[in-house]
């Protein structure tokens, strides 16, 4: 990960010890409690009268082995937990242990990672094994290799360094958010964790989850024990929904049939009052940013339905105001057939083009309440998690927390760059679940050349009915597009559409897939736009009436249009969608001149940055005729008809874009009219679909650093993933203890990962697209851990 990743995580909200404690921590104990805790260990030794844990006689910083010194966290835990066990009067759900050369093991492929310290659970999260697929009894725990310490069991996570020093405060960060990252990427059944950093005796509290990272303000370890012991009863005795588990999942190990000795990971979602058990993923990558919509999408199947009928179930988080996906689409229904007659009549007329949504809901807890990440009501600042500047200044830690600021704060703050930022407001999510009736296949996964333009074309008519309804998309792109059962293509992910509206109208927020945005949403300004007066003498003739005063201050008063995404956008997509299937496939069994393959591989590199904010390359290529037949001459000839169509769409398009550019009080909704009422671009798409071919192949791309974290990429990334056959029995290593009898990975198999192996900042939806994939990282389906035969 390089740099510019680190916008998401760099500057986390930093509260004060108080409100982390008040907001974040699960509500297990309190002040007289604590102070009931104290008074016990001070009692047996544990703790001194001065208040410093007996077991640190001197602070970390005086001594030389860091595995050795903190060792020492599980004693005071220990002694903390055996207190408040028979103060609480209940069990532990978790205990601390530090096992620094313990690999972590994970559902998927290379799923290992260390931590220095980390709580673990009492009762193990690990799958249970069913008889088959449909089975609904769950029986015994997967039987993992015994040694096997599981990702899925740890609550939290902890770093620890000897000194405190910028770089060792800097290594803890990169690799609790690393840690972090992955755990949260990799299991599904977990919707936030904890961690703690140490460095000396500089601590931190954190807490990861999808709306926001957090960190406390830091306290002494040795000297300031309350805060300690009140993380620690609440690590150790907090429920498992209050430690982060969705308990709406369950973990299960389905025996291979070929060899019952084998299982495979699958998952039992709730959704409806009804039990749906995963089959397989058909998308996670967006799973892989900490504070995300997390979106997963599955093939399942409910339990118990003898059909065995297939669906699609998408599972994210979304902002607490934004309506739900059900929602949207009704309103869209209810808005189409008050706008058309004919649709009323047969409602089938519109909704053979949208997924139909079987089911939508708020994810609930046990307790019934609705499971959400409320927003940061409490004062903050920002702490910088790396930026440094390299100077001897003063090194006093800074502690005050101010309501509404942005500066980076917090460790050695007049070493930090103090830079500002514009505030931002954590408005929180909620969890929520959307089954889908039918899956479908997304146009990026489509080797049918006509049938990938046949659903180009359904979209097509999909967008109309979306205009019929003052409604625009905002986020098309080749995987929100399926190909469903009768060849038919449908829109899916509503979450991003909104009315087209012109009142008091403020410039929208980018959204999208970067590779197939508009051009001008990437940039976020009209570029079709009429341009001035071109004759000089016309525009010298009316230079002694624009100096006039009251026309001077009426063009000193002039106010730049609010951007907003309008309907040729979407359609535009569309275009982009046809455009990157002819550089990115061939037909198969030809003999192509590898100048010519090198030039499609250059101008798709060109034309299909991940970068959110587009380039010249790419309007040139939209909005000059010759730049497109130059760009797309090194296409194959059997795609000729479909490149001239696509041409002839590129045409029509640009010139709609100037004629609705150049009225008056731009943009409105009559301005988009006549091409969707007289179907131009349905028309294009069902010429397109006629002259395209059948068979297509991937076109090898390659070395492409830039393509591979867009959102297709991944996609395939993800179900390729799927496909390696990692089950819960791989050999384990031969070497696998150490002096301390803990589990040893090989060599090279895990290490502690920095924050610049997480992704980067997502690439659609109002983020930005990761470079790389996730080498060291896991699919959502297939497992990979260690079992005895």
């Amino acid at each position: 990960m390089d740099g510019s990743i680190l916008d998401e995580v760099r500057n986390v909200p930093f509260i004060s010890l108080d409100a982390f404690q008040r907001t974040v921590l699960p509500k297990v104990i309190s002040p007289t409690q604590i102070d009931d805790i104290t008074t016990r260990l001070q009692a047996n030794g544990h703790l001194q009268p001065s208040g410093r844990w007996t077991v640190f006689p001197t602070d970390p910083c005086m001594e030389t082995n860091e595995n050795t010194c903190f060792k020492r966290l599980e004693t005071i835990a220990a002694a903390i937990v055996k207190e408040a066990k028979s103060l609480l009067h209940r069990d532990p759900t978790a205990v601390m242990q530090t096992r620094p050369t313990q690999a972590a093991l994970s559902e998927g492929r290379n799923g290992q990672f260390i931590s220095d310290g980390h709580y673990a659970l009492c009762e193990s999260k690990g799958a249970r094994v069913v008889s088959d697929e449909s089975s609904t009894r769950y029986g015994k725990p997967c039987p993992y290799e015994r040694k096997a310490a599981l990702a899925c069991d740890r609550v939290a996570i902890e770093e620890y360094k000897l000194k405190d020093t910028w770089e060792d405060e800097n290594d803890n960060n990169k690799k609790i958010l690393g840690n972090a990252a992955q755990m949260m990427y990799a299991d599904p059944c977990r919707r936030f964790m904890f961690g703690m950093t140490i460095a000396n005796t500089t601590t931190r509290l954190w807490f990861f989850s999808r709306a926001i990272v957090l960190v406390s303000e830091p306290f002494d370890l040795i000297l300031e024990y309350r805060h300690l012991i009140h993380y620690v009863v609440s690590m150790s005795f907090g429920s498992t929904e209050d430690l982060g588990y969705d308990s709406s999942i369950t973990r299960v190990a389905v025996p291979l049939k070929a060899s019952p000795a084998r299982y495979r990971i699958q998952y039992d979602y709730l959704i409806d009052g009804e039990t749906y058990r995963t089959v397989e993923c058909l998308s996670s990558f967006r799973a892989s940013y900490i504070s995300s919509r997390a979106t997963r999408v599955w093939t399942v199947r409910k339990l118990g339905d003898r059909k065995n009928q297939e669906c699609a179930l998408k599972d994210c988080w979304i902002p607490l105001a934004s309506r739900m996906e059900s929602e949207i689409q009704k309103d869209i229904f209810e808005r189409i057939e008050a706008n058309d007659p004919e649709a009323k009549k047969d409602p089938s007329l519109y909704k053979q083009y949208f997924m139909e949504i079987k089911a939508c809901e708020v994810v609930t807890r046990t307790d019934k309440t609705e499971d959400v990440i409320p927003p940061l009501s409490d004062a903050y600042r920002m702490y910088d998690v790396k930026r440094r500047l390299r100077s001897s200044a003063a090194s006093k830690r800074s502690t005050s927390i101010l309501l509404n600021t942005a500066d980076p704060v917090g460790g050695h703050l007049s070493g930090r760059i103090q830079q500002h930022h514009p505030q931002r407001e954590y408005t929180g999510c909620k969890h929520v679940r959307v089954l889908f009736s039918e899956v479908g296949t997304p146009l990026d996964k489509v080797q049918d050349q006509q049938l990938l333009f046949t659903g180009l074309l359904h979209a097509s008519k999909g967008l109309r009915y979306l205009y019929i309804a003052s409604y625009v998309h905002r986020d098309i792109s080749s995987g929100n597009i399926l190909l469903c059962s009768g060849k038919r293509g449908k829109i899916s992910d509503l979450e991003y559409a909104k009315l087209f509206l012109t009142e008091d109208p403020k410039s929208d927020p980018k959204t999208g897939t970067p590779i197939f945005m508009a051009a001008e949403v990437q940039c976020k300004q009209y570029l079709f736009e009429t341009t001035e007066e071109d004759d000089v003498a016309a525009v010298a003739s009316g230079m002694d009436s624009f100096f006039a005063a009251q026309q001077v201050v009426a063009a000193l008063g002039l106010l730049p249009t609010p951007f907003l995404h309008n309907f040729y956008h979407d359609t535009e997509s569309l275009w982009w969608i046809g455009v990157h299937s002819l550089f990115t496939t061939e037909p198969p069994a030809i003999e192509r001149d590898q100048d010519t393959q090198q030039l499609q591989r250059e101008h798709f590199n060109a034309l299909f940055s991940h970068y959110a904010e587009g380039s010249n390359a790419r309007f040139s290529f939209l909005n000059h005729p010759k730049q497109y037949i130059a760009l797309t001459s090194c296409l194959p000839d059997k795609f000729q008809a479909v490149t001239a169509a696509l041409g002839f769409f590129r045409k029509l398009l640009c010139a709609a874009y100037r004629s609705a550019e150049a009225q008056e009080h731009f943009p409105k909704y009559e301005h988009f009219a006549d091409p969707f009422k007289e179907q131009y671009f349905e028309r294009i798409l069902e010429k397109a679909a006629m002259g395209a071919i059948t068979d297509i192949q991937p076109f090898q791309l390659e070395d492409q650093p830039a393509h591979e974290g867009i959102e297709d990429a991944e996609v395939e990334w993800a179900l390729d993933g799927l496909k390696e056959e990692n089950y819960a029995d791989y050999d384990p290593p031969e070497n696998d203890v150490d002096d301390s009898g803990e589990y040893v990975p090989p060599r090279d198999t895990a290490t502690k990962k920095s924050i610049d192996e997480v992704d980067k900042d997502e690439g659609s939806n109002e983020e930005r697209a990761p470079k790389v994939r996730r080498t060291g990282e896991n699919s959502d389906f297939a497992a990979s851990q260690s079992a005895t035969k």
